[in-house]
């Protein structure tokens, strides 16, 4: 499912900010996570190919289903973070939020506490 997610924010992302941009999101947020998910180690991120993201069965095979979630969960959240630092936090999550289905949305602590 998080593969999926992240299948899915690449190519919303790719409309925004274009394949070459999103490809070095994606890059940095791999590499930044994968000190502490060695899962990572067995993904490929193709840009332009489909699917974006190789070699998901065999990181699920090698490391288990909840490690590989885990890992790809770590590079959306780096890349989210990079996003959000080159474009401003309140453009990221709008950007992001027009990649999810209508019934998906960020959970933003912040903005609960704001809100309270």
């Amino acid at each position: 499912m998080t593969a999926v997610a992240a299948e899915n924010l690449y190519r919303a992302l790719t409309r925004w900010i274009g394949v070459d941009g999103c490809q070095a999101l994606f890059m940095r947020g791999l590499a930044d996570a994968l000190p502490e998910h060695p899962a990572l180690a067995e993904l490929s991120l193709r840009a332009g190919e489909d699917p974006y993201i190789g070699n998901v069965a065999e990181c699920v095979e090698k490391s288990g289903e909840a490690a590989t979630a885990e890992a790809l969960e770590a590079v959306l959240a780096g890349t989210f973070g990079l996003l959000a630092r080159l474009i401003g936090k309140d453009m990221a999550t709008n950007l992001i939020e027009r990649s999810l289905p209508e019934s998906a949305t960020i959970k933003d602590p912040e903005k609960k506490r704001a809100e309270a």
